[in-house]
């Protein structure tokens, strides 16, 4: 199967903005998180009424590192809402879920 040439590939920036956006009108607090000395943590934080979870974003056909995932199984393990995902409507239904119920 080949790639349209008349559709433009979404960016992650511009999955991030959309997120970003449809969290900002709910009052999710949408915080890019980063961990210097730590490799392949989830790039995303939100938080909403003492709930925290963790997002790692990806677009297209990419998938997270080995290590990534390790890193959303430690969260997850603990108890922490943490996954990745590269589709808006995936992403939006979860937080719903997790954070707005």
């Amino acid at each position: 199967m080949s790639r349209n040439p008349f559709v433009k590939p979404l960016r992650e920036s511009t999955l991030e903005k959309r997120v970003g956006d449809w969290c900002k009108a709910r009052d999710v607090i949408y915080w890019k998180f980063s961990s210097p000395g730590r490799a392949g943590v989830p790039d995303r934080i939100l938080i909403k009424n003492g709930k925290v979870i963790f997002l790692e974003l990806k677009v297209g056909r990419n998938k997270p590192s080995a290590l990534q995932l390790r890193h959303l199984n430690i969260l997850n393990d603990e108890g922490i809402a943490a996954i990745w995902s590269n589709d808006f409507e995936e992403i939006c239904a979860w937080i719903s879920e997790k954070m707005l119920t």
